[in-house]
């Protein structure tokens, strides 16, 4: 199996800033925004969750976190309070734009209708469950 580097972008916001859906990105986001952070994610882009203006709250609790998430792995990352300061409506869209052009790449397919987890929560196939760093389902047979 060939190693695939992480692929980043550069967003300027008070400064440059390297932005990556790494791990270190992954696990903030769920320590902010719980275990379904993925599913959350995926329902912006739903036209449903679009269409109802009850929603906006939502929207931009999740996208702000999911573009502080990225900035993780840097050295001196910017806190949530900050970040909150620097993204308005005028450049979320762009912000976001650029940060879906790694995200994407960087999230595995999941089939339509299938949540990414198998019985008892643990990460299906197209989570990574063959990966070694995710423990299976029940433990192995000894």
């Amino acid at each position: 199996m060939e190693f695939a580097p992480v692929r980043s972008v550069e967003i300027t916001l008070d400064r440059p800033r390297r932005w990556a859906f790494d791990m270190n990105a992954f696990l903030a986001l769920h320590e902010e925004l719980g275990a379904n952070a993925i599913q959350r994610i995926r329902a912006l882009v739903s036209e449903e969750s679009q269409a109802k203006p009850e929603d906006a709250r939502e929207r931009m609790t999740v996208l702000t976190v999911f573009l502080w998430a990225g900035f993780a792995s840097e050295e001196q990352p910017p806190s949530l309070k900050l970040l909150r300061s620097l993204v308005h409506p005028g450049n979320i869209a762009p912000l976001l734009e650029q940060a879906m052009s790694v995200y994407g790449p960087a999230m595995p397919e999941v089939p339509q209708g299938h949540s990414g987890l198998r019985e008892g929560g643990a990460p299906s196939a197209a989570e990574g469950a063959d990966s070694p760093l995710v423990p299976p389902a029940t433990p192995p047979e000894k």
